[in-house]
């Protein structure tokens, strides 16, 4: 006797495997909005060391949060011997979507030695939150790319037989 559900669950199959497809598309789309405002927030071109010691480290624990010259989770690519921060920019990149364990993820990663120092601070320094900066500012461009996606996934007809 012939399965009277069949065309219900090739229909779920075809839906499911065209969401998974739409929403990678989409997770790639996001992603490279958020690494390029990440990279945007880790490319200011700042104070160089000199200028930062003769400003008394307006980064420091010791200051107020946002006292710096520019806000906390700028972070400014120096120069000088011992500038570090460029490094990041060039050490940020992203991996493609992909479907795992039923979720679709993408990552972000930073190559650079001193990226958590920068993320949670140090007993020196203060945080320089660039991700939730980046996440922040970007999230109606985040969520515009999911709806389109979306809507695309449940406009789209079924393929009859």
């Amino acid at each position: 006797m012939p399965d009277p559900l069949a065309d219900v669950k090739r229909a779920n199959r075809e839906f499911l495997a065209r969401t998974r497809q739409t929403m990678r598309g989409a997770t790639n789309e996001a992603a490279t909005v958020l690494l390029g405002e990440m990279r945007g927030l880790t490319s200011a071109v700042g104070p160089t060391l000199a200028e930062l010691r003769a400003a008394d480290h307006p980064y420091a624990t010791r200051h107020a949060p946002g006292s710096g010259p520019t806000a906390d989770w700028i972070v400014h690519t120096t120069s000088g011997a011992d500038g570090r921060t460029g490094e990041l920019l060039a050490g940020l990149r992203r991996t493609r979507a992909r479907v795992a364990g039923g979720v679709v993820e993408a990552e972000i990663h930073s190559d650079s030695d001193h990226t958590w120092a920068l993320l949670q601070g140090s007993p020196r320094m203060r945080p320089r939150d660039y991700v939730s900066a980046a996440l922040i500012s970007r999230e109606a461009d985040v969520a515009a790319i999911y709806a389109r996606a979306f809507e695309a996934v449940l406009a789209e007809p079924l393929r009859g037989d």
